[in-house]
């Protein structure tokens, strides 16, 4: 059956996933608010370019939940959906990750802010608005070079505080290390991660975290959960029903990422989830330019495990089109926030094995509160390197028993003094 304009406003390329919406339900303690009268504007300019993911069986929406409500807020019958056969453990996992995974980007600013003045169009399906691009420019000029680095915070006072210190913990030992001496090492940091990956290769998994992780000798502590994850096996959600979509799986070599995409992804949190969880759902490319329009970094964590294709679905959009749903994906994501009463219900059902899920066992402690017996059985060391003015926040998760062995052994061969463990951390860092 072709479903005509008055019912939805579907793109074409998604036609053939179209579903009755009052055959679909919310999914019950949904812990994600988002805001539906922006999706709104969206689907009416933009329609829908993305399927929402519903169960199987019963109906359940896993992932789109705000965006099926603005659909009916706007009158449709019908959106496009794909179906997944899940058990309650993994839906509850994709209902985690779908919103962690968005909450853990970073944007690059300045790419923002060329992408948002890149063409005099029509912005306010994307959810900016004129005085926000405008609170964003004069937001770069008092942050000056190192503006791409700096978490996006439009709406928000953001006081900087020039030549901050950094702050680099390992285990127990914490100690700050001058912005002018920070700086360039950072750069270099990254350089050493991304040296041998074009834009659009696969970066390596964890990217700075493996630089830092490799200077201190601590390769050996990686937790279990980031050594699995690097597996070559191509692993597919076997439940993932496309109907009769023609674009299944593409693959990855034909791709590109979209150019100046802003949204700087966490990949191993996503190439967990895509390792634990499967691809619940297709990422979104333009038919013209083989562009990632929504995706960008599923595409990039499929790269670094391995993976020789992927899922998608192909629009045929505009240059303009492109840009503004690469926008619009990244923006009314970041205007979702979570009920916490539905959110610790969740976390507390999932707490004891929380890989795929987007939420390390620290953050859950913290949210749950949960039991000091729980959380030594979850605990990890971490290496953190944290710089405000460029919000710099690089977390490096090492296993306990690893990283007391690692420790055992500096102390025996430099000294247990904390004066003489920090030198040696400062000359393996290269600092």
């Amino acid at each position: 059956m072709v479903y005509t304009a008055e019912m939805h406003n579907v793109n074409p390329a998604l036609l053939d996933l179209a579903v009755a919406i009052d055959t679909l339900v919310p999914y019950p303690g949904n812990p994600r608010r988002g805001d539906v009268e922006e999706i709104a504007k969206s689907l009416e300019r933009l329609g829908q370019y993305k399927p929402i993911v519903v169960r199987e069986g019963s109906g359940e929406i896993l992932a789109g939940n705000h965006t099926c409500r603005a659909a009916i807020s706007l009158g449709w019958t019908h959106i496009a959906a794909v179906t997944i056969d899940v058990t309650d453990e993994q839906a509850k996992r994709i209902v985690l990750v779908d919103n962690r995974t968005g909450d853990l980007g970073v944007m690059d600013l300045e790419a923002l802010l060329a992408l948002l003045q890149k063409d005099e169009g029509d912005i306010e399906a994307t959810g900016y608005s004129d005085t926000e691009v405008e609170r964003l420019a004069s937001q770069l000029d008092s942050v000056g070079l190192f503006g791409e680095n700096v978490r996006d915070s439009v709406g928000n006072e953001n006081e900087l505080e020039e030549g901050e210190p950094a702050s680099i913990q390992v285990g127990p030992y914490r100690f700050e290390v001058e912005e002018d001496e920070f700086l360039p090492w950072a750069e270099a940091v990254t350089d050493e991660a991304y040296r041998e990956f074009s834009p659009t290769d696969a970066r390596p998994l964890n990217n700075e975290k493996v630089v830092i992780r490799t200077r201190l000798g601590l390769d050996g502590a990686e937790p279990e959960v980031f050594k699995k994850s690097k597996s070559k096996k191509v692993i597919k959600a076997p439940q993932l029903q496309l109907g009769t979509v023609a674009d299944l799986n593409i693959p990855l070599g034909h791709l590109k990422i979209y150019p100046g995409n802003p949204n700087q992804g966490d990949i191993s949190a996503i190439a967990q989830s895509l390792t634990v969880n499967g691809q619940y759902r297709p990422i979104v490319v333009s038919s013209n330019t083989l562009h990632v329009l929504a995706g960008n970094n599923t595409y990039l964590a499929a790269m670094a495990l391995g993976w020789s294709e992927i899922a998608a679905v192909l629009l045929d959009v505009t240059p303009e089109e492109e840009r503004l749903i690469v926008l619009a994906d990244n923006k009314l994501a970041q205007r979702a926030s979570y009920d916490m009463t539905d959110l610790t219900d969740l976390l507390r059902e999932i707490a004891d094995d929380p890989q795929g899920t987007g939420f390390e066992p620290e953050d859950i402690h913290e949210i749950l509160g949960t039991t000091d017996e729980v959380a030594d059985a979850q605990r990890r060391i971490w290496i953190a390197v944290k710089h405000r003015p460029t919000e710099t926040n690089w977390r490096v998760p090492c296993s306990v028993s690893g990283f007391t062995s690692w420790l055992d052994d500096l102390r025996e061969h430099i000294g247990v003094s904390d004066e003489a463990v920090e030198i040696e951390i400062r000359r393996r860092l290269i600092l």
